[in-house]
């Protein structure tokens, strides 16, 4: 079967924005994380629900068994993606929908690359500048030390680079510097 899954996938969680509260995404983002890992496991689970050549009933019995003690959201959300033969698309229906509870929740996740550890000050005033920012409620951030940086800051998200590291400035001089021609007249760029 043909068809764009990062279409298909982003139309699930529209439909999902519409089903879980905002109060209720974590936990069905947990249950639907911990039904990904269990799908993972059991290709051959997966390959049969693909197949599209179970007894309804069988079916329904296993989406039954595997949901057993989630919210009947993850359930109905699981027959739903098995019944329309889009199973193998859980793992990026799950990542898209994270995204759009982090939007929801106005909370972003960064990965900051310095190169020397940030005391709690720093730390502080680094976490409530990316609030302002970006108008987030919350930050979460990951942070690695990376010496060969020389000095400044790489901030990523899944949205945005802001690299202001003084490797980054020396490449780019380095670069524009590559483009200079020396002729008898002098320098030109």
């Amino acid at each position: 079967m043909s068809y764009d899954r990062e279409k298909y996938a982003q139309a699930y969680v529209n439909a999902l924005g519409d089903i879980v509260s905002v109060k209720d995404g974590g936990k069905f983002i947990d249950q639907l994380t911990e039904l990904n890992e269990y799908v993972k496991d059991h290709e051959e689970l997966v390959l049969a629900f693909a197949s599209r050549r179970l007894p309804t009933d069988v079916e329904k019995s296993l989406i039954n068994a595997l949901c057993n003690g989630y919210d009947s959201n993850v359930e109905k959300f699981l027959q739903v993606l098995v019944q329309n033969g889009h199973i193998m698309i859980l793992n990026r229906v799950r990542d898209k929908f994270v995204d759009f509870q982090n939007e929801r929740l106005k909370l972003m996740a960064f990965k900051v690359t310095v190169t020397y550890k940030l005391d709690n000050a720093q730390q502080q005033k680094l976490e409530e500048t990316l609030k302002n920012k970006f108008d987030l409620n919350e930050v979460q951030i990951n942070y690695q030390v990376d010496k060969d940086l020389i000095g400044g800051i790489i901030i990523e998200s899944n949205t945005y680079l802001i690299d202001d590291s003084i490797r980054t400035r020396l490449d780019r001089i380095k670069e524009s510097l590559f483009h200079i021609k020396i002729n008898d007249k002098g320098l030109e760029a």
